[in-house]
């Protein structure tokens, strides 16, 4: 009599939120922020690197994830622009899933760039060991809620039943973990249109019998508002998430 062996308990940790390339600036030791049609000295060459709350959060937790542990993103950008083609190499090279939820480039319509189809991107002044941005949304300020692929939160086979066929099947992950990064930078999630998401992954979760125990949880991390306002109806998010 052969007894299979029960499949590990695995996790998919499902980032959602902001991704862009980050333009460092370092002025001189002891040199203030330009008077405005002035001018100040750089220490060093300015240079671009990936960055953006969601995906420096999914490059850390990749850098950490095991076999049983699935890191995906959902972000937009465009793939065709010098800024898109940063981040795709920054993906590629850390190794954790893209989804790109950009309208046009699932479409296949991105032929012309123009100023809300950029890939976002901010300048950093770093002056006296603190960072000041000057952010350029592009697309990512067009991102909403309803772009999202919530079946890809809900459920995704397990890594080791796509290595390992004889695992007993399971057609979800046991734990599932969503992360919202940079609130504040993505107002098509505001007032509302992120609420129903949570509220659709936490019902299907809850609703899923097959004698696999599962559990979610969602955190949130909301950035800094540049509008100053500091609402799009955050508090009401409060009572889906586990951590802030």
């Amino acid at each position: 009599m052969t007894t299979q062996t029960p499949p590990k308990p695995s996790l998919k940790m499902n980032i959602i939120g902001d991704a862009f390339v980050d333009i460092y600036c370092y002025l001189s030791p002891n040199q203030s922020l330009p008077t405005l049609g002035g001018d100040s000295r750089l220490s060093q060459p300015i240079h671009s690197v990936a960055g953006g709350s969601a995906l420096n959060t999914c490059t850390h937790y990749q850098a950490l994830a095991e076999e049983e542990v699935k890191v995906e993103l959902q972000t937009v950008m465009n793939e065709e622009d010098d800024y898109g083609k940063v981040l795709l190499n920054h993906v590629q090279k850390y190794g954790f899933q893209l989804i790109n939820c950009h309208p046009q480039q699932q479409q296949q319509q991105q032929q012309h760039a123009d100023k809300e189809s950029s890939t976002g991107h901010c300048v950093v002044i770093v002056c006296n060991n603190e960072r000041s941005f000057m952010t350029h949304l592009g697309c990512v300020g067009k991102f909403h809620a309803s772009h999202l692929q919530v079946d890809k939160l809900i459920s995704s086979r397990p890594p080791q039943q796509l290595l390992q066929p004889s695992v007993p099947e399971c057609n979800h992950h046991h734990h599932v973990h969503v992360h919202v990064a940079g609130y504040y930078n993505i107002p098509g999630f505001w007032n509302g249109a992120l609420e129903q998401v949570f509220v659709k992954v936490k019902q299907q979760r809850q609703s899923m019998q097959d004698g696999n125990a599962t559990t979610t949880t969602i955190s949130l991390v909301p950035q800094h508002d540049a509008t100053e306002e500091w609402d799009g109806d955050l508090l009401q998010l409060l009572q889906y998430v586990d951590f802030l």
